[in-house]
C-alpha cells in the first residue's frame, strides 16, 4: 500500500521535504536514495521533486552549492531530521543496497533546543554505544538535570529523578537502555531510560568516598574515579548490578577518565597527577603509561586508541587492546575540541558504529591562566605585569614587596604544583622554590626568613607541613605528619603556626609550636563543623575564622592563645577574615548571586569585641579569587582568569555540539597506508 502523502497530513511542509520523504519511503531499494550525502543534497535544495514511480525532476529553483545559505529557525527540524537519518544510515545501513558505496561522513549541528549547559559539567553529551541515544547533562535554577532523546527524535526530555543533584560523567549501559552516573552528595546512580526513578549502586560516605568519573563497560561491570578521605583519590569497579565494591587503582596514582577495554580486564584511564593516557591490567595487578602528555584516551572498535593533547587537539594511535600496547604511529585527527580543566577530561564520546559527539567553545584552556591584580581600598584595579599562569594560594610577604603561590609549571593544565616566589618591584620571572611533590597554602613567617607549605610527596600520608629556610640551600624539612590534610592560615608568632585541617570528614583549627626539636600539635578550637581560615589579630588577642556552625559560613572572633566564647562578625553569610593593621577593622568576603563583595567590619570593646558597623567595600565578579590584604593595609590582591577584563566580564565562544556519521571512515582514511582494522 502506497504511504499517504506527507503533504496531506501536514499542510506546513515544504514541497521538496515531502518529496524526499516519498522517494525514502519507496518500496524497492533501487528506488530510494543512493546514500546519505545524496538524501541531504536533496533536503538542501528547494527544487527538488519527486514522483512515485519515478525520477527526481530538477526544477528551476535549484541553486549551486556555492549561492546556498541557511535559512535559519526554519531548517532546525529539517536538519534535526537529517541527523536521524544519517545515525540510522551509520548503524544499519538503510537506504542502500551491499553493494553501495560506504555512506559518507555527515557533520551536523546537535541542536540541544531548551537545553542549558554549564561551562564546568563533566561530560556533558554522550551518545550511546549503537549510535540510537544521546543524554546531555543540563544547568536549571535547582542545580543540574540529565536529559535524552533518541536519534530520530527532535527534542531532548528530561529524566525524572536527576533534577537538583550535582551530575558528573553519564555513561550508556552497552544495550543503550541505562546510565550510569556520579553525583557526589548520593553516590554512584544509575536510571532507566525506558521509565523509572535512580537507584543508588554505591552510596557516598560523608566526605570519604564521592565518586566523579564512570564507564560502563560491556561485560557488566562498571568502573569510576572517586575522591576519599584526605584529598586522595582511587579507582574502583562494581557489578552493574551492584555488590561489593573493588579498588583497582589508589595512590600515587589519580586515575580518572576511566574506560573498561574490551573483555573488561584491563582500564584505560589519565593519570592527573602526570598528565599521561596509562593502562590498568587487572590480572597483573600493574599500570604502564601508554602515552605522556596526554589527557583522555578511548579505545574505539577500529583498533585505535584516542586521546587529547593539553592543547586540545585529538589523536589517534594504533591500539592492540589484548596486549594492551600502542603498535603504530600516532598521527593527528583534529584540534579545538572542548576539555575540562580540573579535572582534566574532553568533551567528545564515540558510538561502536563510528559516530562521534564532540563539543567546542565554552570553558577552554585559556581559562586556566590566571594573573595577578591590585585592588585598591578605593580606586581602579591595576593588573600586575606578570605573564599568565595557573596559580592559586598567594600570600604576602611581610615585606610587602614580595609574594608567594602555588604554580603549575608553564603550559601545563593540571599535575604537581610548586612554590613560586615574585618580586612585585623587579617584575621578575618568578622563582621557584620548591619542585618536588605536589605543593599548595604558603605561608611566610613573621620575619620572612622561612615559608611553611603543605605537600603531598613520598614519606607523607596525605598534604603534610614542610619548612623552608629561605636564606640557606638545605631544602624543604618535613614538619608535621599526620594522616589527614593539612595547611597553615597564619604565622603569628616567630614559633607558632596556625593551621587547618581536615579530619574525619571535618575540618578544625590547631596550633603547631615548633619551638623544639619536633614540632607540637595541638587543637584550638574543632567543633562539630567545619572551622577554618584562623587568622590572629594584630595585637595577638583575637582569632579571627569562617564556620559553618549554624549551617551558613560566617565570620566570628573569639580569644588567642585560648578559645572564649566566639562574636559572629559577618551577618547573612561571610567568609575569608582578614585584619587591618591596626586590629580595628576586619575584612570579610561574601558571595552575591556573580559576585564576591567585601566588607569592612568596624570592632570595638566594650570590654569583649563587638561590631559597631558593617560597610560594602567594593565588589567583583565571582570570576575573581577572594583577596588578601597587603601589610600596609592599602590595597588588596587578587587573581583574575585571562580573557575577563578587571571588571570580570569576557565574551566566550559560546559552546556547540557537533554529530559526526560514519566517522570511523575518517581513520581509515588517516590510516590508509598501516594501521588496526575494525574488529
Amino acid at each position: 500500500e502506497q504511504p499517504r502523502p506527507i503533504a496531506q497530513q501536514r499542510r506546513t511542509v515544504p514541497p521538496h521535504v515531502a518529496a524526499v520523504t516519498a522517494r525514502a519511503l519507496e518500496k524497492l531499494p533501487a528506488d530510494r536514495f543512493e546514500s546519505a550525502a545524496e538524501m541531504i543534497r536533496a533536503l538542501d535544495d528547494p527544487g527538488f521533486r519527486y514522483e512515485a514511480r519515478g525520477e527526481a525532476a530538477v526544477g528551476s529553483g535549484r541553486k549551486r552549492a556555492d549561492e546556498r545559505t541557511d535559512s535559519g529557525s526554519r531548517r532546525t527540524a529539517i536538519l534535526a531530521a537529517a541527523l536521524a537519518v544519517a545515525v540510522v544510515l551509520a548503524g544499519w545501513g538503510w537506504l542502500r543496497s551491499p553493494d553501495s558505496p560506504p555512506a559518507p561522513m555527515l557533520r551536523t549541528t546537535l541542536d540541544l533546543g531548551d537545553v542549558e549547559l554549564e561551562d564546568h559539567s563533566l561530560f556533558e553529551v554522550v551518545i550511546s554505544p549503537d549510535g540510537s541515544r544521546f543524554a546531555v547533562v543540563g544547568q536549571t535554577e535547582d542545580g543540574q538535570m540529565m536529559y535524552h532523546r533518541t536519534a530520530d527524535e527532535l527534542e531532548f526530555q528530561p529524566i525524572p529523578g536527576t533534577e537538583g543533584s550535582p551530575i558528573h560523567s553519564p555513561s550508556f549501559s552497552p544495550d543503550g537502555d541505562w546510565l550510569v552516573y556520579a553525583d557526589p552528595n548520593r553516590g554512584l546512580m544509575k536510571v532507566s531510560l525506558l521509565g523509572g526513578r535512580p537507584t543508588v549502586l554505591v552510596p557516598a560516605r560523608d566526605d570519604e568516598l564521592e565518586p566523579r568519573l564512570t564507564h560502563w563497560g560491556p561485560d557488566g561491570w562498571i568502573v569510576f574515579w572517586a575522591g576519599i578521605s584526605d584529598g586522595r583519590s582511587a579507582l574502583y569497579r562494581v557489578p552493574d548490578t551492584g555488590g561489593e565494591l573493588e579498588e583497582l587503582v589508589g595512590e600515587p596514582w589519580r586515575a580518572i577518565a576511566p574506560q573498561l577495554l574490551p573483555g573488561s580486564e584491563a582500564v584505560v584511564f589519565t593519570d592527573e597527577s602526570t598528565r599521561s593516557v596509562a593502562i590498568y591490567e587487572l590480572a597483573a595487578d600493574t599500570v604502564r603509561v601508554l602515552v605522556e602528555q596526554a589527557l583522555d584516551g578511548r579505545y574505539v572498535p577500529t583498533g585505535h586508541l584516542l586521546y587529547l593533547d593539553l592543547d586540545g587537539g585529538l589523536w589517534a594511535a594504533p591500539f592492540d587492546p589484548d596486549a594492551g600496547e600502542i603498535v603504530g604511529a600516532a598521527k593527528p585527527v583534529m584540534q579545538g575540541i572542548m576539555s575540562n580543566v580540573l579535572p582534566p577530561v574532553g568533551r567528545y564520546s564515540v558510538s561502536d558504529n563510528g559516530t562521534f559527539v564532540y563539543g567546542t567553545g565554552g570553558t577552554t584552556a585559556d581559562d586556566a591562566s590566571h594573573q595577578l591584580a591590585f585592588v585598591p581600598l578605593d580606586g581602579p584595579i591595576a593588573p600586575l605585569d606578570l605573564s599568565p599562569r595557573w596559580l592559586e594560594d598567594f600570600t604576602w610577604h611581610p615585606n610587602g614587596r614580595q609574594v608567594a603561590f602555588a604554580q603549575r609549571p608553564q603550559d601545563q593544565l593540571t599535575g604537581d604544583r610548586e612554590i613560586a616566589l615574585y618580586d612585585l618591584q623587579l617584575e621578575n620571572a618568578p622563582t621557584v622554590l620548591t619542585r618536588a611533590g605536589d605543593n599548595q597554602e604558603p605561608m611566610f613567617s613573621p620575619d620572612g626568613r622561612r615559608l611553611v607549605f603543605s605537600s603531598r610527596r613520598d614519606g607523607t600520608a596525605a598534604h603534610d607541613l614542610f619548612i623552608l629556610d629561605l636564606e640557606d640551600d638545605t631544602g624543604p624539612r618535613h614538619l608535621v605528619l599526620r594522616p589527614a590534610w593539612q595547611a597553615a592560615t597564619d604565622w603569628p608568632e616567630e614559633d607558632v603556626i596556625v593551621i587547618e585541617s581536615f579530619s574525619a570528614g571535618q575540618t578544625g583549627l590547631y596550633l603547631v609550636d615548633i619551638s623544639g626539636d619536633s614540632a607540637a600539635v595541638r587543637p584550638y578550637y574543632v567543633p562539630d563543623a567545619d572551622v577554618d581560615r584562623g587568622v590572629v589579630s594584630p595585637d595577638g588577642t583575637l582569632m579571627a575564622y569562617h564556620s559553618d556552625e549554624t549551617g551558613r559560613d560566617e565570620v566570628y572572633v573569639r580569644s588567642y592563645p585560648e578559645p572564649g566564647p566566639e562574636t559572629m562578625i559577618s551577618a547573612d553569610g561571610g567568609g575569608h577574615p582578614m585584619w587591618a593593621p591596626d586590629g580595628r577593622t576586619l575584612y570579610y568576603g561574601k558571595e552575591a548571586g556573580d559576585s564576591i563583595e567585601i566588607y569592612a567590619a568596624e570592632i570595638g570593646y566594650d570590654p569583649g569585641p563587638t561590631v559597631l558597623a558593617r560597610t560594602l567595600l567594593r565588589a567583583w565578579s565571582s570570576d575573581w579569587s577572594a583577596p588578601e590584604l597587603d601589610p600596609s593595609g592599602e590595597r588588596f590582591l587578587t587573581r583574575f582568569v585571562v580573557g575577563r577584563d578587571t571588571a570580570g566580564t569576557r565574551d566566550p565562544e559560546p559552546q556547540r555540539y557537533f554529530v559526526v556519521t560514519n566517522w570511523f571512515r575518517q581513520l581509515e582514511r588517516l590510516f590508509a597506508d598501516g594501521g588496526r582494522r575494525q574488529r
